[in-house]
């Protein structure tokens, strides 16, 4: 990956996290509301998982190129 393109995936996690937390708000909402808390939190942290993955990628292919 170029320095561009990691640059560009560690702004798209940011932004993705920036959506999870806000999801993860709206659950709470949810739940406080009486629906069901498991199902209600599922979706945002499994998106949260993800974009932590991926986010793992990119800072393991900077650690390559700083360490080679």
């Amino acid at each position: 990956m170029t320095h561009q393109e990691l640059i560009r995936e560690l702004s798209i996690v940011g932004v993705t996290f920036q959506h999870t937390i806000d999801a993860l708000d709206d659950a709470s909402g949810v739940v406080d509301a009486g629906e069901n808390e498991q199902y209600a939190y599922q979706q945002p942290l499994e998106a949260a998982r993800a974009e932590l993955a991926r986010l793992n990628v990119v800072l393991d292919t900077l650690r390559a190129e700083r360490h080679p």
